[in-house]
């Protein structure tokens, strides 16, 4: 028997190329019946707009379908166009419609029962309301957002309890962030120009006050060596962060809080949960705890002012380098995370009295006080403050002279005399002063000296 030809083996057969064919066409109106469902089901206001206009049209086609099955069925010897007239609005027309009608009630009912049991509502109306909003655009409601928060009177709006659609005002001290159905966000910048519409189930996520927020707190904390140290009166200015770039002053009136779009997500996404002020204000304290807990209780003594009798410790700007360097590092830090933090200072650092014993924190006052006189800056306080005395010294000497001899009732012409020899000596002395470092007294100086020597 002779064996098939290779040319034979690779033509598919009829049936084998039908199989084909119907698969490819099954794929083509699958794909095709996606992209439609996609089209006329989507989230957004278009979709809910094409829907409402697919209602509308589908109803009027049917309405005219039965009107003219109606005349077809029972011809009248008006005119053609009373009789359509008389037909659209026949009871028998219309209980159709009533009953598609009752339908679509009891629909919306069963929808607004699963909504509210889903996202446990307890308010059927606002179900409702949502469903209508969504599936036709109808009764777009508003919320507003101000002050880092949701306006008080729209808490029960279904915008917030379910999500979008609906219309949001973002006033300018503040940012919001959305999340769509698919969970990709979306960042809403204040609201100047125009409203922002939100899509199908879209939910608010975290509001941001873009305003800069005071922070006061007290930290207590243990040091490397076991002594329990507090900081209290930490103060601190921070705020989402602005970016690099800078606004344009013409617009600074309608953006007065610049902020970038990354930081939002950072501040949202990285933050503990909750408001993220308050997330910040934990991280603030447990970076505090952590700063206390790396140092030992000599490395804070001797970058404050000590005070023995309040055991308090008031850190000065330009000896508390320790601080300053962690408050830097810990704002970076803080700033992968969207936030701009500027330190105010760190207040007082105080100790329990019973804690230290008076002869250390004795020998911590003597150590830190060596350690600033030998400084520069204070050497040269001394000098002034010396030079100032000594000033005053000599003005005073020469008054106190004069009431001296004035209470022993000397006569007029010794108290001159004295008064006279005793300016002399004072002169004298600045001269020597002059000669013994070999530079000439000044002339004013010299004469007034001549003069007085020429009297005595």
């Amino acid at each position: 028997m002779a064996k098939p030809s290779r040319l034979n083996e690779e033509i598919p057969g009829v049936r084998e190329v039908f199989r084909q064919d119907m698969g490819k066409m099954t794929g083509w109106l699958r794909d095709g019946l996606r992209v439609i469902t996609n089209w006329l089901f989507a989230y957004d206001q278009r979709a809910a707009h094409r829907r409402l206009m697919f209602f509308i049209l589908a109803s009027l086609i049917m309405w005219t379908i039965l009107a003219i099955g109606l005349i077809m069925r029972s011809p009248y010897d008006q005119p053609l166009l009373s009789e359509l007239l008389e037909a659209f609005f026949s009871v028998r027309i219309l209980r159709h419609f009533l009953a598609l009608g009752l339908a679509l009630g009891l629909a919306l009912i069963i929808t607004a029962v699963y909504l509210d049991d889903i996202f446990e509502l307890e308010n059927l109306s606002i179900a409702e309301l949502f469903v209508l909003e969504a599936a036709f655009a109808l009764f777009y409601r508003r919320i507003s957002i101000r002050n880092g928060g949701i306006n008080p009177d729209h808490l029960n709006s279904p915008i917030v309890q379910i999500g979008g659609p609906g219309i949001v005002d973002v006033h300018l001290e503040n940012a919001a962030l959305f999340e769509k159905v698919d969970g990709s966000p979306r960042v809403a910048a204040p609201t100047i120009n125009r409203s922002l519409i939100l899509d199908g189930f879209e939910r608010l996520r975290q509001v941001v006050d873009l305003r800069d927020q005071v922070v006061e707190m007290t930290v207590s904390g243990r040091t490397q060596d076991g002594i329990p140290i507090t900081a209290k009166d930490v103060r601190l200015v921070f705020s989402i962060y602005r970016g690099e770039k800078k606004v344009d002053p013409e617009q600074a009136f309608n953006q007065p809080y610049p902020f970038s779009e990354h930081a939002v997500l950072d501040l949202v996404y990285q933050q503990e949960r909750g408001p993220w002020f308050e997330g910040l204000r934990r991280m603030i304290r447990r970076e505090l705890v952590q700063f206390i807990s790396q140092h030992t209780l000599s490395e804070f003594l001797t970058t404050a002012n000590v005070d023995v009798q309040a055991t308090n410790l008031t850190p000065r700007d330009e000896l508390s380098d320790l601080f300053f360097d962690f408050a830097s590092g810990f704002s970076e830090r803080a700033r992968e995370r969207g936030v701009e933090l500027q330190w105010i200072g760190v207040g007082t650092w105080v100790l329990p009295p019973q804690v230290i014993p008076e002869r250390h924190m004795e020998a911590w006052r003597l150590s830190y006080e060596s350690r600033v006189r030998r400084s520069p800056h204070t050497l040269l306080k001394v000098r002034e403050e010396t030079r100032t005395a000594e000033l005053l010294r000599l003005i005073d000497e020469i008054p106190t002279t004069f009431y001296s001899l004035l209470n022993q009732e000397m006569p007029d012409e010794l108290i001159m005399q004295a008064m006279v020899h005793s300016y002399r000596e004072r002169i004298r002395e600045a001269v020597e002063i002059y000669a013994s470092q070999e530079e000439p007294a000044p002339m004013d100086l010299q004469s007034a000296f001549d003069h007085l020597d020429r009297l005595v």
